[in-house]
């Protein structure tokens, strides 16, 4: 996912003040594409449906978004970890 992307398209929730259902606005209203990017934060549930054709940003959501992506970064790493350890050990 394209962080750059994703951090604008969050910014620009926050700052039109998009972060409950009652304050949801399209995504024309919040100048945001309906790109792969926004997409995968529709699905994702850190954006959701305020009704119509209205979003808004779900930062608790957003929150174990972020906690999900740094716990599978820091498994991957424990993995290499891992294979290095047993590599060296084999010397």
């Amino acid at each position: 996912m394209n962080l750059i992307e994703q951090q604008k398209i969050i910014r620009k929730f926050r700052e039109k003040g998009a972060c409950s259902v009652e304050l949801a606005k399209s995504l024309v209203e919040l100048q945001v594409d309906n790109s792969q990017v926004a997409k995968r934060l529709i699905k994702n549930r850190v954006i959701l449906s305020g009704g119509g054709d209205t979003f808004f940003l779900d930062e608790r959501e957003l929150m174990k978004f972020r906690l999900n992506r740094v716990k599978w970064g820091m498994s991957i790493l424990f993995l290499i970890l891992i294979i290095i350890f047993i590599y060296l050990m084999k010397k």
